[in-house]
């Protein structure tokens, strides 16, 4: 919904459309534009892994019309909104917000062809169901020697892994919440993913193969940059930038 030569809220949520369709988005997710005016004029945009507190008073203090966020900020039903939470701060300020989740991990060049190219993967493809990236090592790795690896490359604060007995080459990647992924280790010798629950992991064992969760946010915190740069080519003359973003959690 282009106002003259001004660029929209529409305008970015009708790109991310083509870019990660929204219809491709799990049934159970929440994506597209979930606050503010689709007619808004945007000149300043801020992407982010979740729309924060933090994040919505950055975007406000820089003067942004617009966040895209790869979290929904609305998820469940609200019942009851408080004025420090995020979708009221949102509207306080007058931001509109766009989030691209599920729909963002399976899209070409998306989350998860990001977190592959994190962990250099060759030959990279999709999963039967999509839903995640299978790619190769180059040469058979020791699942303790891939794990310590995962950590290194992806910046995780710490690892978990189940050791499957054998060597790796083949790897299924699927970040954030990977627990109903573990089917592509039907295609491969390893999986790596944010996190699993318990369960998951119970599962996960039963498997026989090397399962690694290396954490939910170090696994899509990129996702912010993704979307920064896809934007930004899309429309070079709206200022970009990420949100500035840490850990929500201490490890000791």
């Amino acid at each position: 919904m282009t106002k003259g030569n001004a660029v929209t809220v529409a305008d970015f949520r009708d790109m991310l459309n083509i870019a990660a369709p929204f219809d491709t988005a799990e049934p159970w997710d929440n994506v597209g534009l979930l606050v503010g005016r689709e007619d808004a004029v945007v000149t300043r945009v801020m992407t982010a892994l979740d729309i924060t507190s933090g994040v919505v008073k950055q975007a406000a203090e820089w003067n942004a019309q617009l966040i895209v966020s790869h979290h929904p900020v609305i998820f469940k039903p609200v019942s009851c909104l408080k004025s420090d939470q995020p979708a009221y701060l949102l509207a306080q300020h007058g931001l509109s917000a766009i989030c691209a989740h599920t729909n963002f991990d399976r899209a070409q060049a998306g989350v998860n062809d990001m977190l592959a190219a994190m962990l250099q993967l060759k030959d990279v493809h999709p999963s039967q169901d999509e839903k995640c990236r299978i790619g190769e090592i180059g040469w058979p790795v020791a699942s303790s020697d891939f794990a310590a690896a995962v950590k290194k490359m992806t910046g995780a604060q710490m690892v978990q892994y189940i050791d499957g007995g054998r060597m790796i080459n083949t790897v299924a990647v699927c970040a954030g919440a990977g627990g109903d992924e573990l089917s592509a280790l039907s295609e491969a010798d390893a999986l790596v993913t944010g996190e699993l629950k318990h369960n998951e992991w119970l599962e996960a064992a039963a498997t026989g193969k090397t399962v690694i969760a290396a954490g939910h946010y170090a696994t899509e915190v990129r996702a912010a940059q993704i979307l920064c740069d896809i934007l930004r080519t899309a429309f070079p003359h709206v200022e970009i930038r990420a949100a500035k973003e840490n850990y929500p959690y201490s490890v000791i």
